[in-house]
């Protein structure tokens, strides 16, 4: 009973600056699960919204609860044209869900499986979003487990940032239990990440190039290789570059000197998110004609521009080549 009281002074915690979806959520069945949550596909009411939602694996446990509350805290914060959007929540099996809209693209690492999907635009996206969280107005937002899985692509095909359940915002106390996390996914991590350090924009930045370099290939960081053995490339030296065949030409020289940059051993070394994007938009306006330079420049200033970045993937007698 102590878990159900603690559920129920959560959600009307939450309730306060989230809406809360009891009663709303229709059709619900399971689609997959990965990691601590199972995500279900429903209908939300009256609209008719299909939508995502995102519970522990555990209902009712009190730690898997207070993750819910934490990863729903810090996303309501969260309005960004690359970061996914958070519907509200509600109480389901046993604990606290959220709900997000559904993508039928899925996520990043499935969506490149397919070889005519150029990465590169879902990369400045995905550059795009981190930016914004680690420049939040509240403080930097470190998202702690970026890799394309937890990247969802929407239907015009703009990168959409997800999964917070180990985001920490800088100076926001969120009044839980929780242990600042010092995480992520291993393939993922920063080496100073190997020594209990705390997740930090740095380490983000990390993931960032390991990121780019799973989008590339299409395959996790060090593929092929066993969990020790991965362990100790982290620890004492970076990826090999793929070959050229393997990322369809697309990882080129510049691409491969940004994932360089984002891998140096001391974090402090690392470029901030906002030079990486720089560097990103030099590449794709450099390579570009004068008309489709201005179409993407319109996009980099207001990426709801309906020539979108994205739209050029329809365009193969154009492709990028940066």
């Amino acid at each position: 009973m102590m878990e159900v009281s603690m559920q129920e002074h959560l959600a009307s915690e939450l309730a306060k600056f989230c809406v809360k979806l009891d009663g709303r959520i229709g059709n619900v069945a399971p689609r997959f699960s990965g990691g601590y949550a199972i995500v279900y596909k429903g209908i939300l009411l009256p609209e008719g919204t299909i939508v995502a939602i995102k519970t522990g694996k555990s209902p009712g446990d009190k730690i898997v609860i207070e993750h819910a509350w934490h990863e729903v805290l810090l996303w309501s914060k969260l309005c960004h044209e690359n970061i996914a959007s958070l519907c509200g929540f509600t109480i389901f099996d046993a604990s606290i869900a959220l709900v997000s809209p559904w993508q039928e693209r899925g996520n990043a690492h499935d969506y490149v499986q397919k070889s005519d999907v150029d990465p590169r635009p879902l990369l400045l996206g995905i550059a795009r979003g981190l930016d914004y969280l680690h420049a939040h107005d509240l403080g930097p937002i470190v998202h702690g487990d970026l890799k394309g899985h937890n990247v969802l692509v929407s239907d015009d095909g703009h990168a959409l940032l997800t999964d917070f359940g180990a985001s920490s915002l800088t100076g926001l106390s969120l009044t839980t239990t929780l242990k600042p996390y010092r995480g992520g996914t291993l393939r993922w991590m920063a080496p100073e990440l190997l020594d209990d350090e705390i997740a930090s924009v740095q380490s983000d930045v990390w993931a960032f190039g390991m990121t780019a370099l799973e989008l590339f290939t299409r395959q996790v960081p060090f593929h092929g290789i066993f969990v020790y053995g991965a362990l100790f490339r982290i620890a004492t030296g970076t990826p090999s570059r793929p070959t050229v065949e393997s990322t369809y030409n697309r990882l080129t020289d510049a691409w491969w000197c940004i994932c360089m940059e984002c891998w140096q051993r001391n974090p402090a070394s690392r470029p901030s998110m906002s030079d990486i994007i720089t560097e990103i938009e030099r590449l794709i306006l450099s390579t570009m004609s004068s008309t489709r330079q201005a179409m993407i420049l319109q996009w980099c200033l207001h990426p709801s521009f309906s020539l979108t970045i994205p739209h050029l993937q329809s365009h193969p007698s154009e492709p990028l080549t940066v």
